[in-house]
């Protein structure tokens, strides 16, 4: 019938549609499938090149922390001589911000108040990627400012001259909240080792720190602490 010829030229017209398309799509894809050929092949190299990278990084985010822009590169420069010398492979423009941090997070720094030269940069990813907790001796109030913006409402600020320094060092552990304990001197209370030395205990299932007489559920996945001073001490 006629009716049942037009609802067939319909649906011939419709797949012939759908065939374009999908000849497109795939045309296109074409292009991308070079493209991830490509990263596949930059992925693998960095894997390759992973271990001598990894023990520079993790060398760099040890030991370099306290050092100027000038001996930071010497020190780089033997690591990578000695990796070098045992035949690891490694990148040969190897930086420690490039490896330790995402473009996208150092970006996001340098909005928050993080200066954008590279020395201040490998300074922010040792402060955010260190294990231990840093001191930032900050003479012209840059790193404060910074943490300050990074942390936002969350961050407790405190220094040793504060009534309340224990208590929001306790209700940061607890909780899980940054704490910044600036104004670092000399000598620091004899309260704040176990925090700064991370003295953490097993108490069946729990992992506790000893803060005074108090013993206080360790928040390990967001608590933090920053310190910083505005001289060298």
């Amino acid at each position: 019938s006629v009716g049942e010829k037009n609802r067939l030229r319909a649906e011939a017209d419709q797949m012939q549609m759908l065939l374009e398309r999908a000849n497109k799509l795939v045309t296109g894809l074409a292009g991308e499938n070079e493209r991830w050929q490509t990263s596949i092949g930059h992925f693998q190299g960095e894997l390759t090149r992973c271990l001598g990278d990894s023990l520079v990084g993790s060398a760099f985010l040890s030991y370099a922390g306290p050092f100027d822009t000038h001996y930071r590169s010497n020190l780089v420069s033997g690591w990578l001589a000695a990796i070098k010398e045992e035949q690891l492979p490694f990148t040969d423009s190897l930086t420690f911000a490039a490896f330790c941090a995402k473009p996208t997070d150092v970006r996001q720094w340098n909005i928050q108040g993080l200066p954008a030269d590279n020395f201040s940069t490998e300074n922010g990813v040792i402060t955010v990627r260190c294990s231990r907790w840093p001191l930032m001796i900050d003479p012209q109030n840059q790193a404060n400012k910074w943490i300050r913006r990074m942390e936002k409402s969350q961050l407790r600020v405190v220094d040793l001259k504060s009534r309340d320094m224990l208590r929001e060092i306790e209700n940061g552990i607890v909780y899980g909240l940054p704490v910044l304990l600036q104004d670092v001197l000399e000598e620091l209370d004899p309260a704040l080792e176990p925090v700064l030395a991370k003295a953490l205990m097993k108490v069946g299932n729990r992992e506790v720190l000893r803060l005074g007489d108090k013993e206080l559920d360790y928040n390990k996945e967001s608590f933090r602490v920053r310190a910083s001073a505005s001289r060298e001490i």
